[in-house]
């Protein structure tokens, strides 16, 4: 079959030639091992400075890294970013320092697995073992003084107290009448949207 004035066979070649100069070469060129060191290290670098200053996802992103490239010369970057803040009351409770992220370093440290990791996950544990027991021992004193407070017949409402000048009064809406928000007649006796607002 002739298309034009070229041979379907000329027509097959000359595509054939397009997609062989197409594609571009795969295979290893020279320098290429030192393009894949120097991007790696970039890589990692720019770990280390998320771990170390980024936000809760950089940190956790940066540890999964860590810990799934088990890199020991990352040990000292992990434990240092688990300890830090761990103690600080007022740092404790910032996003960055949140239990999920202390919880993906110290996976990291684990995966790594060696032994030089086991001190610092073993302090890290006693620290959160006592903050967690503490946070525990200050429910059950409040929980004890409320209990108190109700069976001594004292009011237990904090803002019953008299002379309180900021006393917020409950307001009760009644599921027989339209509420604030609706008129009468409607589908919904009140509006859902009131316990948004």
């Amino acid at each position: 079959m002739n298309t034009g004035h070229y041979t379907k066979s000329t027509l097959l070649a000359l595509i054939t030639v397009l997609i062989a100069f197409s594609v571009p070469d795969r295979t290893l060129q020279a320098g290429a091992e030192d393009d894949s060191r120097r991007m790696w290290t970039n890589i990692y670098d720019e770990a280390v400075w998320d771990l170390r200053f980024g936000t809760a996802r950089e940190k956790v992103n940066a540890a999964r890294m860590f810990g799934a490239h088990q890199k020991t010369e990352y040990i000292r970057p992990l434990s240092d970013e688990l300890l830090r803040d761990l103690e600080s009351e007022t740092f404790r409770h910032l996003p960055a320092n949140d239990p999920y992220v202390k919880a993906t370093i110290a996976w990291a440290l684990g995966e790594i697995g060696h032994k030089h990791v086991v001190p610092q996950l073993l302090k890290a544990l006693e620290i959160t073992d006592r903050l967690i027991t503490a946070e525990i021992d200050a429910v059950k004193a409040a929980r004890a003084e409320y209990e108190q407070s109700v069976a001594g017949g004292g009011n237990a409402d904090p803002n019953a107290e008299e002379g309180d000048d900021f006393r917020i009064d409950p307001v009760f809406i009644e599921p027989t009448r339209p509420g604030p928000f609706i008129r009468g007649g409607f589908r919904f006796a009140y509006s859902p949207d009131m316990w948004w607002t």
